[in-house]
């Protein structure tokens, strides 16, 4: 079977999966509403159905970071746990709508919402992040390694300085020199700003080699080399840089995730201890 109909295949079996995925959060939506409805209609808490119901399937979420700490483990790939914790993340989000509506009273529940909404907030874009960060990793060349960006930024850093300490020694790239004392030093030697690890882009290396390109009327002919080597050891810095920032935005967007679920699990025990202290339940 040639390449591209494994491709096609294996796209078809992903669009099948995301259907079926689909039509069992809805299902699953439909099941939990009729319960509910069941409940009240035979004078039981409603409240309490959907609750029980909601602190299973966050105890259910809660468990794709412990699996994610498990190095060697028979229960499933990564990415299984991950497209199972999404598609529970969406029953939660109907079966909390069921529990709590939109408007809610007391400031337990009200923190509780907010966390709620944060908590779903920062899980679609961690699976946005997670969708859309391989493909942007690949578009800026070679994969490197997240514990081997510092080095390969060290390597970069000093193969620019020897060209420009080379470049200082000469009349004809003497200017060549200045320019990377004033613009490439520390482009190469310091942290990118916040707003490139944020949004990265490469407008700062277009600016960079713009500059560089511009001196060609004062380098000669080995100058010009050396000026073309600088541009190449600008454009890879810049790539290692766009692949450290994406790294990092998917650690940070995960942690977040996980920092919120952690305190909505807090505020979920104080609720439930409350919701059993003075409410009726069955």
């Amino acid at each position: 079977m040639n390449p591209a109909m494994v491709a096609n295949n294996r796209a078809t079996h992903a669009k099948r999966l995301r259907i079926l995925s689909l039509l069992l959060v809805l299902i699953t939506g439909a099941a939990m509403y009729l319960i509910s409805r069941n409940t009240d209609a035979s004078l039981g808490n409603e409240r309490f159905a959907t609750g029980y119901a909601l602190a299973t399937i966050c105890a259910l979420l809660a468990l794709l970071p412990l699996r994610k700490k498990m190095v060697r483990s028979n229960f499933g790939s990564i990415a299984l746990w991950q497209a199972t914790h999404q598609y529970l993340g969406c029953v939660c989000l109907l079966v909390y709508a069921m529990h709590a509506g939109f408007l809610v009273n007391g400031w337990i529940e009200m923190w509780l919402a907010i966390t709620f909404w944060f908590i779903i907030a920062t899980g679609f874009l961690s699976w946005y992040v997670n969708r859309t960060s391989p493909k942007m990793i690949r578009a800026a060349g070679v994969h490197v390694l997240r514990e081997d960006l510092p080095q390969k930024k060290r390597e970069l850093a000093e193969k620019a300085y020897r060209i420009a300490l080379s470049a200082a020694g000469r009349n004809e790239s003497a200017v060549l020199a200045d320019f990377y004392r004033i613009q490439l030093t520390a482009f190469f030697n310091r942290p990118r700003n916040l707003r490139f690890r944020v949004f990265p882009t490469a407008s700062k290396c277009r600016l960079l080699t713009a500059g560089l390109a511009g001196l060609d009327r004062y380098l000669g002919h080995d100058a010009k080399a050396m000026r073309d080597e600088l541009i190449q050891l600008v454009d890879a810095k810049d790539r290692v840089d766009f692949q450290h920032a994406i790294q990092v935005r998917v650690r940070v967007v995960a942690a977040l995730h996980s920092i919120l679920l952690s305190s909505f699990v807090l505020l979920c025990i104080a609720h439930v201890y409350l919701a059993f202290r003075f409410s009726s339940h069955w």
